[in-house]
């Protein structure tokens, strides 16, 4: 007899029941998208989002380390809940996180 994994999988769950996987805040922004700017004096702009914050401007005109990326950043944003978006400071394995100013 030949089961697909999904099949398998199914029987295993039936038997054994689902257990789930609690992300952190720390990975749950791993999965949001992102996009690549620059900080500037008035904080980073997505779209049509303005975003900033005290912590924020340590980043202006600071490079990033990476080869290729110069100073633009790696922010990470929330399409569904647009108030807040995140830094992804690689060097301090750390978020940065700035609000939403005007747009």
């Amino acid at each position: 007899m030949t089961i697909s994994p999904n099949r398998m999988y199914a029987t295993l769950v039936a038997a054994e029941g689902n257990v789930p996987l609690v992300l952190t805040p720390h990975q749950n922004r791993k999965l949001l998208p992102f996009t690549h700017v620059k900080v500037t004096d008035k904080g980073v702009r997505i779209g049509n989002r303005t975003y900033n914050s005290e912590p924020l401007q340590e980043y202006k005109n600071r490079h990033t380390g990476i080869p290729g990326q110069g100073r633009r950043w790696q922010i990470r944003y929330s399409p569904y809940a647009p108030r807040f978006v995140w830094l992804w400071d690689h060097n301090e394995d750390g978020w940065v996180e700035a609000e939403f100013i005007h747009s």
